[in-house]
């Protein structure tokens, strides 16, 4: 996520900088400098604008991790904060990008079938 994006998302809220800033739990004149590209937008500034201006989890950067891997409990629980049907009941934050997620899926997947060779 950019400042320029994280702008077009206020701006989408009909939200001034100052109530933004405020509910990112930011100064108006830090959130201004990320705006205009003078700070990096944090992940934890991402993380909090995807709820505060409702984007779609798609908006979170896709980070790969090579060491990144979740068991069985830890899709659940992402799928359910996705509100995917049969795991609604595990409502939570999302932590990755869907896309991230089914890469993690599919290697997970790959890794399980390569066993059984």
């Amino acid at each position: 996520m950019t400042g320029e994006a994280l702008k077009a998302a206020r701006e989408e809220a009909k939200l001034t900088q100052a109530e933004a800033a405020t509910k990112l739990g930011l100064t108006q004149a830090y959130f201004s400098m990320i705006e205009g590209g003078r700070r990096p937008v944090t992940e934890g500034v991402q993380i909090k604008a995807v709820r505060v201006f409702r984007l779609p989890p798609t908006a979170l950067p896709l980070k790969v991790d090579p060491q990144s891997a979740l068991d069985e409990g830890g899709f659940r629980a992402e799928l359910g904060a996705l509100g995917y049907p049969g795991f609604r009941r595990l409502r939570g934050k999302p932590k990755y990008n869907p896309a991230r997620l089914l890469l993690l899926a599919i290697e997970a997947w790959w890794r399980r079938c390569r066993g059984w060779w």
